[in-house]
């Protein structure tokens, strides 16, 4: 397998270089590897894409939260803290996370958390990538739902910092995803950020198998028509 093959689907997961890419060839190879940008990762895989990152936002009006992160966290259950409210689409363009909380507080009564505002750059990212010919084939999903699915339903013990958390998830992608090869120019990811993007690739083979689960009502699609789901 060469390092210019494309993928036939995969999971993403961003990291401080970019994207985390764990991507499947049309031989059922996997690889993992570093792209800069969305465009760049769209180019990379011709099917099924699972990001590690919110689509369809809120508005504050009619959906003040996404049902779908309600849904999940409650499903994670000691894991429910991996699942931040996704911010609300007028919050793409605010200036400082001051501006997002005081823009929420306004809409609904609700802030933004430290951790969703530094998503921001990745989903405003995401969000300008998703023409209607990338949306048909890019999905949202969550590793730790991922993680939760091959786990036989439990929602692991340990968070995936935790020493036996990452021993656990790393076990999980032996068993469920089978090996992968890391790319040489591979830099600006972390352990953390290449299994969540293995989860996502796990994730991305049953949406396109047909037997992946959603979290969120279908009829629930944000101003630009994206739905508010999680695949799992």
């Amino acid at each position: 397998m060469s390092p210019g093959d494309p993928f036939a689907l995969a999971g993403a997961d961003g990291c401080k270089a970019g994207w985390v890419l764990a991507g499947q060839t049309h031989g059922g190879r996997v690889r993992v590897e570093v792209v800069a940008d969305v465009p760049a990762m769209l180019a990379r895989v011709e099917g099924v894409l699972a990001v590690d990152m919110p689509i369809g936002l809120p508005d504050g009006v009619h959906f003040p939260f996404r049902p779908c992160d309600h849904e999940a966290r409650l499903r994670l259950g000691p894991r429910r803290s991996s699942i931040f409210p996704a911010p609300m689409r007028a919050m793409l363009t605010a200036t400082s996370h001051r501006a997002a909380c005081d823009d929420g507080m306004a809409r609904c009564g609700k802030g933004l958390s430290l951790q969703a505002w530094h998503l921001i750059p990745k989903i405003r990212e995401l969000d300008d990538a998703l023409t209607p010919q990338a949306r048909a084939r890019v999905i949202e999903c969550h590793p730790e739902l991922s993680f939760t699915a091959m786990n036989g339903g439990l929602p692991l013990s340990y968070a995936k910092k935790h020493p036996e958390g990452r021993e656990a998830r790393e076990s999980l992608i032996a068993r469920h995803v089978g090996p992968w090869q890391l790319d040489a120019r591979h830099s600006g990811a972390g352990r953390d950020d290449v299994l969540d993007a293995l989860a996502a690739l796990w994730t991305a083979r049953r949406h396109a198998a047909g037997c992946s689960t959603t979290m969120g009502d279908p009829s629930h699609r944000d101003e630009r028509g994206l739905p508010m789901r999680i695949v799992w």
